[in-house]
Order: C-alpha cells, then structure tokens, then sequence
C-alpha cells in the first residue's frame, strides 16, 4: 500500500488520473441539474432571462446586497427567523423582501436586468 505524502496524492486518492480530470468531476457532481434547472425556473418565473441573475443561498444574498443593489430577495418564511441580517441589510438599502417556499434555499438576490440600448 502507497503512503499519501502531500495534498496532492491524497487529492487524487493515490490514483494516476491527473488532477483536473478528479477536480472537473468535483465540480459537475455538486453543480447539479436540479441546481442549474431550479435557478433558471426561478429567474423565469419572475421574468429575469438568465439564470445569472439569481443569487441562491445565504452568502450570495447578502454579497448582492453589500455590493449590488439587488431586485428583490426571496426568502423561504421558514427560515426567517436565521436571516436577520439579510432582512436588515435589505431594509437599509430599501429592497423588496419576498416570503418564497418554493425552493431549497434559505434566500436569494434576484438581481434586476440592465436595460439594453436598444429599448
């Protein structure tokens, strides 16, 4: 049996595969199509055309709102009670909050689309 002797060998498990093959493998096990398909329902249903426009979790939420000026937020009215700050970060800057159960998330920053030139 090998020793592990760096992060590395214990990255890859002591395998020949090189790292960018186990870290793309990382990244498409936890970027999931539920995650992909649900945030691009969710944009959808309040009329944003991409899914880059929402912000899910806790983290992303409150960056929004520290440093963008966000929409709305939604918030799953469950878990009001554990987003104090996010609740008080959007009332300092006067954005809607909106009580959402129809996701996963705790709250997220829908984040207005620029208007294009053309209109």
């Amino acid at each position: 049996r090998r020793q592990i002797s760096d992060s590395v060998d214990f990255f890859l498990s002591g395998r020949s595969l090189p790292a960018w093959v186990t870290g793309l493998a990382f990244i498409s096990a936890n970027l999931g199509a539920v995650e992909i398909m649900g945030m691009s329902a969710s944009g959808a249903e309040f009329g944003l055309p991409t899914w880059h426009l929402v912000k899910p979790g806790v983290g992303e939420t409150t960056r929004v709102l520290l440093r963008r000026l966000p929409w709305q937020i939604l918030v799953h009215p469950e878990r009001r009670s554990r987003l104090e700050h996010v609740l008080e970060l959007a009332a300092e800057r006067g954005v809607p909050v909106v009580d959402y159960d129809q996701m996963s998330y705790s709250c997220v920053g829908l984040i207005r689309p620029l208007e294009s030139a053309d209109a």
